[in-house]
């Protein structure tokens, strides 16, 4: 779930507090929020400080409709304030996500019973953001306009079968990797020498069709 848009050229934001690697999900409003894909874009292109301006700007919105979207995101707490500078005489305001990494792991926990740990309200938010995040990443892939771009990444889709026990050490593999990812994306603001990239990262556990175990058959 680790995600990095290309940033519109903006005024450097004055020096604030730095944001979160990860910020951790606290109720479903938040989640429901993020369910926008729009919003959820909103959200990740404030990774880095950035004004209701030059959100307009990179997501090619009035600046009304801009302000709409950044003051729901930050009327739940996972938008911020960050900085202010004047430019031109005119005040200024920078905002930033609460975390680089938005993660709902408090809401619905690795191994919780379900569904008595968490409500079906939970799963659908949940639902509504996941499928939010795959519509961007979609369009961020479509947006790829050389072959270049194409040839340096790397693209896995696959369902298979495995115990309960390799499951998990897959499940656990690529959590670890993606806190590897976070630690080196860290501090890297762009230059001539890093590479803006986008990385979808997801496992889902499957449900079997009726009449389907997944055991030998007779």
């Amino acid at each position: 779930m680790i995600e990095d848009e290309t940033r519109a050229p903006e005024s450097a934001a004055p020096e604030g507090e730095p944001v979160p690697d990860v910020y951790f999900l606290e109720d479903i409003e938040q989640v429901k929020v993020l369910g926008d894909p729009l919003r959820y874009r909103m959200a990740l292109l404030l990774a880095r400080p950035m004004t209701c301006a030059g959100l307009a700007r990179a997501l090619d919105l009035t600046r009304p409709k801009a302000h709409y979207h950044l003051k729901q995101l930050e009327a739940v707490g996972v938008v911020k304030p960050h900085s202010q500078a004047l430019s031109n005489g005119i005040l200024e305001k920078f905002y930033v996500t609460a975390g680089r990494m938005l993660h709902f792991g408090k809401l619905m926990p690795r191994g919780g019973a379900l569904p008595g740990n968490v409500s079906p309200e939970t799963v659908g938010a949940i639902s509504a953001f996941l499928a939010a995040m795959l519509q961007v990443s979609g369009d961020r892939t479509r947006a790829v306009a050389d072959a270049e771009g194409l040839e340096d990444g790397y693209y896995f889709d696959f369902e298979a079968r495995l115990t309960r026990d390799q499951f998990e050490d897959v499940r656990d593999r690529l959590v670890a990797l993606s806190e590897d990812i976070i630690a080196m994306t860290k501090g890297q603001d762009g230059g001539a020498d890093t590479v803006p990239f986008h990385l979808t990262n997801y496992l889902t556990r499957l449900t079997d069709p009726p009449g389907e175990t997944g055991g030998e058959t007779e």
